[in-house]
């Protein structure tokens, strides 16, 4: 279903766009118009293993594309959109968890074994289920029980609604606000302690295939620290081709770091050699990257990179094994 997906998408969107960008690499784009009174701000996005269908979390509701059609679903800011292991569609927005419902086709509010609802800005995948960062709490939902619990109250000096949260190592989880700070909670014992890199006003983190944490402080470009703290690598204007130091987005795929910047387009680097190339929006130029402000990105293994924009929708990136030439003999 999701190689159909693609397949359709060149034959129906009048923008599939072939670029040639700061490098001999080349790029096709192929975007998904937005529809049915949906922002064309996308704050996040995933692609289902199970159907190929292509979701995307918008300013006003969430957005389902089967490769002919759309279809919307709620009417709330949506921040985060995921997949969980049992094919699970997972939305945390303006107004709550929600939940796919696949045989009645509609999203509804998930709530704990009480029938409380849930509140939670902050989601991250684990082995046996999923879980949910709230204001100083944790819940989990089991793949065995398909149900979701309060798992742990966090107790520390510091109180926050945790909206990020991403998996330290096999027992520990690094939970996150951009305006607080940042603290390392393991999940065996409740205990927490203090995240050995700096994390003050980081706008994202990325924990990358090797254990790393690539993370992002405002208007200061891309850093990367081991789990003991160690910085391995600092990227921004003044050291490499990045074109802005403010950025909005992270993704690893094939062994690169997409880096989405605030209105430059974005940067594809090659952390075993530090090689950049540079995707960019040029006014008039059909063929280049479709929007230069990149809010999100999904790392999909079997059709490249999705990326969504403060004002272009959602589009796919794939690095294509031919080689265009701008210029052609008369």
């Amino acid at each position: 279903m999701k190689k159909i997906l693609l397949t359709v998408l060149v034959w129906i969107l009048p923008t599939v766009l072939w670029g040639k960008q700061l490098s001999d690499k080349q790029y096709i784009f192929q975007r998904i118009d937005v529809r049915e009174g949906l922002s064309y701000q996308v704050n996040c996005m995933t692609v289902s293993h199970r159907t190929g269908h292509a979701w995307m979390g918008t300013k006003n509701g969430i957005g389902r594309f089967d490769g002919y059609e759309q279809k919307k679903y709620l009417n709330c800011n949506i921040d985060q959109l995921v997949e969980d292991r049992n094919n699970n569609i997972w939305a945390l927005g303006s107004e709550g968890v929600f939940l796919y419902d696949a045989v009645n086709d509609t999203f509804y509010r998930a709530c704990d074994l009480n029938g409380n609802l849930i509140s939670a800005s902050s989601i991250c995948l684990w082995d046996d289920g999923v879980f949910f960062g709230g204001f100083d709490k944790l819940y989990k939902y089991d793949y065995k029980t398909g149900k979701i619990a309060l798992f742990r109250s966090i107790t520390s000096n510091i109180k926050f609604q945790i909206t990020d949260l991403y998996r330290f190592d096999s027992h520990t989880l690094l939970a996150a606000n951009r305006w607080v700070g940042a603290l390392l909670i393991d999940i065996r014992t409740g205990h927490t302690r203090d995240v050995p890199f700096d994390c003050r006003d980081v706008v994202t983190m990325l924990p990358d295939s090797k254990g790393n944490f690539w993370v992002t402080p405002y208007c200061k470009g891309v850093q990367c620290y081991n789990k003991n703290g160690k910085l391995l690598h600092t990227y921004h204007t003044g050291n490499s081709s990045m074109q802005s130091n403010i950025v909005l987005a992270l993704a690893e795929y094939d062994g690169h770091i997409w880096i989405g910047t605030d209105g430059k387009g974005i940067a594809v680097l090659n952390p075993e050699n530090n090689q950049m190339d540079v995707l960019t929006h040029i006014p008039g130029d059909a063929y280049s990257l479709p929007s230069n402000s990149i809010l999100s990105f999904y790392a999909d293994p079997e059709n490249g990179i999705w990326a969504g924009s403060v004002r272009s929708g959602m589009f796919n990136i794939k690095e294509v094994g031919i080689k265009l030439y701008a210029d052609a003999l008369p």
